[in-house]
This record gives C-alpha cells, structure tokens and sequence, in this order.
C-alpha cells in the first residue's frame, strides 16, 4: 500500500528538487533547471506518494535498504561506519566484499531522511544531475555549443532510462554513472594539458569506483590504450599504451569477478546488451521497462546516425565514444551482465547520440535559419 505525501517524502521531494537545482543552475540557465527539477521531483513525489507499492523493487535494492537500517537500529552510522572497526567490519561483511561505497550511501541517505526505501533514491536523483553536470563538461571541454549542450543535459536528465532507473529504485547505478561522467571529465582535461590536478583528480575518482563496481576503471584503462594506439603521438601515446598495459594484464581480475567472460558470444552479446529487453517479452514484474523500451527500439536508428555525427563533427569525443565502445565489448562477453541496469552506465553516450541525431534531422528539415543554427552541432574544428 502506498502512504501518500507523508512529511518525510515531501522533504525528500524538497531535497530533490533544491539539490538539481543547486548542482545545474550554473550550467544550464535558471529556466530550464527549474523544468528539469520540478519535473523529477513531482515524478518522484507521485511514484513514492501513489504508485509505488513494492512489487517491482527487486532484490538487491531491498538488501541496500534492510541492511542499512539494521546498522543504524545498531547504532552503527554513516560516521561510526568509516571511522571504528566495528562499523568497518559491519560494512564489509554486509557488502560480502569491497564494494562497500553504496552500502554506505544508503546508510548517510535513511541517517538523514529516515528509514525509508525512497531516502536514497532521492540522493541519486541529486547524483544523476552530478552527472548531467559532468556531461555538459565533457561537451563544453570538446568544444561543443552551448546551446546543444544545454540541450544534451536537459534530454539526458529526462530521458526515459534515467526517470526509471534512478527516480525508482535504490541501486548503485546512478553512482557509477555519476563518477563515470566526472572520470571522463579528468580523462579529457588530462589529455589536453596533462598535469597533477587532472591526473590527482582521475586516480580519486578511479579510487571510489573500486568501492562501487571495481573494474569500470579498468575499462577506462584499456579505452586509453586504444585511443592513444589511435590518436596519439610521441612520448605521450608510449606513456597511455603503457599504462594501458596494466589494464590488459588484469583482465583475469575482472574475469573472476564477473563470473565467466565468453569472447565467442561478443557478437550476439552486443546485440544483446544493447536491445535488452525486447518490449514484447517483458513480464509483469518487469513492466516499468515496457515503455523504455518500446522507446529505446524506436530510436536504435537514430542512434546510429547520432553516434556517426558525434564521431564526424566532435573529433576531441572520440576517447569517449571508444571507451563506450570498450564497456559494450566487455558486457557482451560477460551474458550474466547483459540487462539494461549495466548499459545505464553509458547512457549518457546514448542519450546524447539520440539528441544529436533529433537535432540535426530537426535542422535538416527546417526551413528556419535561426532555428538551424540555435539547434545545430555547433564545434570549433568540427569535421564538416
């Protein structure tokens, strides 16, 4: 049974609400974050408020909720947790390994906002415009326009995947994605003026990573090598390829936590990953996908033109699309990792193809000069 606007889910819509617009006012104008921050949080009031009544959570969320609440009726909190042994064991022993980041996550969410399954959601909706803050950087840094960056930022905080995933359930993937997008923005600065900042900046986001889903670091290694085998040159193409190395030489590592990898299943696992699920084979249970995913077929073709316009006219994005590319070649060969929880992590690369493609038919298609241009992929040094 729902509870309705119960005062501690109105001060979660509250929390909500002023943490997006704190997070991206400065990057995508007063007007539109108060859009995008009223529309997630109103869609967060009525799932939580109305719609929500246990039956699609699944179980890993339920485990992240239950066992933070025992800690704290322990008297085991999100301080106590980091800073004695017992609350470090208790970490540990509830996460069964190292990934003990969103166990924590989860404990600083009910500590604040109560013991309630929507107390962490509401913190990785705030998380998610972390990474839409991420997005535009990595789109001003390549020299993108502003106004289609603004644009990218608005459909990805919107787009479909995001609503479902990070405004419904309490799962570690909207902090994966965040540190990914902000892991890629060190990336790309260190490529463009390597320094101590950038490079400080990419090995603490790399840090945390290791405390939430280990190995996506080591997928930024190996898209590394590639891009700099690519793109590179001189003492700067030894040094990445060097570094890419180390990647390639802990594979096993990754192999032994994900199970099994099957390099002869990289072609159906591709088109596995990234069509799952098919609308037509959900279940009941899985019925919050349906509409995902009718709208994720709908838009495969535009996907592809979106990322073949992105590869032609945003040169300095390549590193990113070649470390999208690496992330789908690796779950494709992992089948008990091909859901569309996993792909979220790079759904701001598919969010943004399928921006850019609407944007550049739109423009195509209209006689309007200056709707062409305000839409348009505008970049400095662009190929064409």
């Amino acid at each position: 049974m729902t509870e309705g606007l119960s005062p501690d889910l109105v001060l979660a819509g509250a929390v909500v609400f002023l943490g997006i617009l704190l997070v991206l006012v400065r990057r995508i104008g007063i007007g539109w974050t108060l859009a995008v921050a009223g529309v997630k949080a109103l869609f967060f009031l009525v799932h939580f408020g109305y719609l929500d009544d246990g039956s699609w959570r699944v179980m890993d969320d339920v485990t992240y909720h239950a066992e933070a609440a025992r800690m704290l009726a322990q008297g085991i909190g999100p301080w106590s947790a980091l800073t004695t042994a017992h609350g470090l064991v208790e970490l540990v022993y509830v996460s069964g390994g190292q990934h003990v980041a969103y166990f924590w996550w989860n404990l600083l969410a009910q500590s604040l906002l109560g013991d309630h399954y929507f107390a962490p959601v509401a913190f990785n909706i705030v998380l998610m415009a972390l990474a839409a803050a991420g997005l535009h950087r990595i789109l001003d840094l390549v020299g993108a326009g502003r106004r289609f960056a603004t644009g990218a930022v608005v459909f990805y905080s919107l787009h479909w995947d995001v609503l479902v995933w990070s405004n419904c359930f309490n799962l570690k993937d909207s902090m994966v994605a965040a540190l990914t997008l902000w892991m890629l923005v060190s990336w790309i600065r260190f490529q463009r003026k390597p320094g101590l900042r950038p490079a400080l900046a990419l090995a603490a986001i790399a840090v945390c990573l290791t405390y939430v889903r280990f190995y996506v670091p080591l997928l930024l290694v190996v898209a590394a090598g590639l891009h700099a085998a690519l793109a590179l040159r001189g003492w700067r193409r030894q040094a990445v390829l060097g570094v890419a190395c180390v990647g390639f030489l802990l594979g096993p590592a990754v192999a032994v936590y994900a199970g099994s990898i099957h390099p002869g299943l990289a072609l159906t696992g591709t088109v596995r990953f990234l069509f799952t699920p098919r609308p037509w084979g959900i279940t009941s249970n899985y019925a919050f996908l349906l509409l995902p995913s009718v709208l994720h077929w709908l838009m495969a073709p535009l996907l592809a033109y979106g990322l073949w316009l992105l590869w032609k006219r945003l040169p300095d994005l390549r590193c990113v699309l070649i470390y999208g590319a690496v992330v789908v070649a690796f779950y494709a060969c992992v089948p008990e990792l091909q859901g569309p929880r996993h792909r979220f992590q790079i759904v701001f690369l598919l969010a943004l193809a399928q921006y850019g493609a609407v944007v550049d038919l739109a423009r195509r298609f209209t006689a309007s000069a200056p709707f062409s241009r305000g839409l348009g992929l505008e970049v400095s040094g662009s190929e064409g």
